[in-house]
């Protein structure tokens, strides 16, 4: 997007994504460290994080993975199906969420974290990925129920944080291969976009 090189993100994930497993790893084993941790960051973390691994290690884990082995525009959408989809799931979950569906998860979190993977994965798609608007719902489609399934799924030991960014970046990956998508080598710049939005309003006024 025209704000970090593509090396500079994965060494800054690379770089927290050890830094995290430190952590998790000192604090099982130093019953002292694990003390000083909760005292820091316990407020934060949910209960069963305080005897496994926290979500921030699984949420650098998974974004550095689909930083380094994904195309940027497919590990940017991803990322946003994460951010987004995820917060809204528990949003609209806590507050609408009367059809439970798999331990505790309900129909309408899991609609309203579709509805935002795929608002913000064609957005992506399309303007950034200058992709044409079949394969932008194509590919928005795929992600945003991989990230859906993911969210919903995901039970036990594994965490949301990394299968919701990793198996969108699987499952896309496979869909620009099945059918046949070209995607660009360098995505689109926000002041790109800013542009070409400003040129299209022009040329909408000169037409009325």
């Amino acid at each position: 997007m025209g704000l970090i090189t593509r090396f500079q993100f994965s060494l800054v994930l690379g770089i927290m994504s050890f830094v995290a497993i430190g952590v998790e790893v000192t604090r099982f084993r130093w019953p002292k460290f694990q003390q000083f941790v909760l005292l820091i960051i316990g407020k934060i973390m949910r209960k069963r994080e305080y005897k496994h691994t926290s979500g921030m290690t699984w949420f650098t884990s998974g974004i550095f993975i689909s930083g380094v082995f994904f195309h940027p525009l497919i590990a940017m959408t991803s990322m946003w199906c994460l951010i987004f989809g995820d917060l809204m799931a528990a949003i609209i979950g806590k507050t609408f969420g009367t059809t439970k569906i798999f331990h505790q998860k309900s129909l309408q979190g899991s609609m309203g974290c579709f509805f935002a993977c795929f608002s913000i994965t064609l957005f992506g798609f399309r303007f950034f990925g200058r992709l044409s608007i079949t394969d932008s719902l194509i590919l928005a489609i795929i992600s945003s129920l991989t990230a859906t399934l993911a969210e919903l799924y995901t039970y036990g030991k594994f965490n949301d944080n990394f299968t919701i960014p990793v198996s969108t970046c699987l499952t896309t990956t496979l869909a620009v291969k099945v059918f046949n998508i070209t995607l660009p080598i360098i995505i689109k710049k926000i002041s790109e976009v800013e542009e070409i939005s400003s040129i299209e309003q022009i040329d909408d006024i000169e037409q009325i």
